[in-house]
């Protein structure tokens, strides 16, 4: 996992809880965990969009793609 990804992970766990809990669980029953890509979503009227994060993004290897 990139270190982006990572401090992303990281701040999602201290946000959500239960996905550290759910996290573990899966380990150990053997599931092997990959954390491959994020999503960033913004909320109409937000102070920040995802216009104003786009090229920090990029600037750090990602590629935008529309789900």
């Amino acid at each position: 996992m990139s270190r982006w990804v990572e401090r992303f992970w990281n701040d999602y766990e201290q946000i959500t809880p239960d996905a550290k809990m759910i996290y573990n669980l899966l380990e150990s029953c053997g599931e092997k965990i990959v954390n491959d890509h994020i999503a960033l979503r913004t909320l109409n009227g937000s102070p920040v969009s995802l216009k104003d994060i786009a090229e920090l993004v990029k600037s750090k290897g990602y590629i935008s793609k529309e789900s």
